[in-house]
């Protein structure tokens, strides 16, 4: 269960910077997780969780990425079109290619696991993303 926690205690900097900056924009953020409860179980406690307007972890509803359901129900929580959503993530779970057919834009989040190789735009880093999504 340590091990599990690492990542909602141990959260970059630059990652708060980046969540910071889109909520300062307006931009509705959810986040679509394959996973266990054990995995999540201080979500709501970390850090990052404030930022999220919807969080949707396959062991709740019962599908994962890359099944198209579950981005659907977060698009759908969201009141948003995935025509214009973005998705993040390190394209484990073939998540990216799951994302674009249901007509999100993926980006590849590189610096969660660079080896993942996938055709889609990678930001390498949470500033290069934030670059990128700047304009929005």
């Amino acid at each position: 269960m340590r091990e599990k926690e690492i990542p909602f205690r141990e959260i970059q900097p630059e990652i708060i910077d980046l969540l910071s900056f889109l909520k300062s924009k307006k931009v509705s953020l959810g986040l679509v997780s394959n996973c266990t409860e054990e995995e999540v179980r201080l979500w709501k406690d970390s850090g990052i969780s404030k930022y999220f307007d919807v969080a949707i972890f396959s062991y709740e509803v019962g599908y994962a990425k890359p099944d198209e359901r579950i981005y659907k129900l977060a698009c759908h929580q969201l009141k948003v079109e995935p025509r214009e959503s973005i998705f993040v993530g390190d394209g484990g779970s073939d998540e990216l290619t799951g994302a674009y057919n249901i007509g999100l834009t993926p980006i590849q989040a590189t610096w969660f696991n660079s080896y993942i190789e996938s055709n889609f735009t990678k930001a390498a880093d949470p500033l290069t993303l934030k670059e990128m999504l700047k304009d929005i």
